[in-house]
């Protein structure tokens, strides 16, 4: 009876301990998504300020209230053939700018692969590059000609 007892004890603390694990996971990619997704929308404010897109007051006061991706939404205004040229021709002559767009590249790959690494099905993977900061990957990506 002892022993039953024992094991029924260890059967739960071994549940909750698992129930602990999936929330620690869950818990830590979360933290880890959120700075990734941060570092890419400053990496964007960059970005448009090396191609010297209009930024207004308002993209100013929206982005500090909290509105990050305001900046990632006016990259996704270069999707126009000539635009995506600018985009190369300015990777390709432009030390600076390239720096940021190959950061930006590199830090939306490590958040695809986070996600791979901690679900099946590919619903993170998908709803990642079907956002706003995954179109701007895909912009960069063609224009500078890659296969994503």
């Amino acid at each position: 009876k002892e022993m039953r007892d024992i094991v029924k004890t260890s059967e739960s603390l071994v549940e909750d301990l698992k129930v602990q694990k999936v929330e620690t996971n869950v818990e830590s990619f979360m933290r880890q998504a959120t700075f990734i997704s941060e570092k890419l929308q400053s990496l964007a404010v960059d970005m448009n300020r090396v191609l010297e897109t209009n930024i207004t007051e308002e993209d100013w006061d929206n982005f500090n209230s909290g509105k990050r991706g305001v900046f990632v939404r006016k990259m996704l205004g270069f999707r126009e053939k000539s635009k995506l040229s600018l985009i190369r021709d300015k990777y390709e002559n432009d030390q600076e700018f390239r720096n940021y767009v190959t950061n930006y590249i590199e830090g939306f790959e490590s958040l695809v692969v986070f996600a791979e690494k901690r679900e099946q099905g590919g619903l993170l993977v998908q709803t990642f590059m079907s956002s706003d900061v995954g179109k701007v990957f895909m912009l960069l990506s063609k224009a500078l000609g890659r296969n994503t």
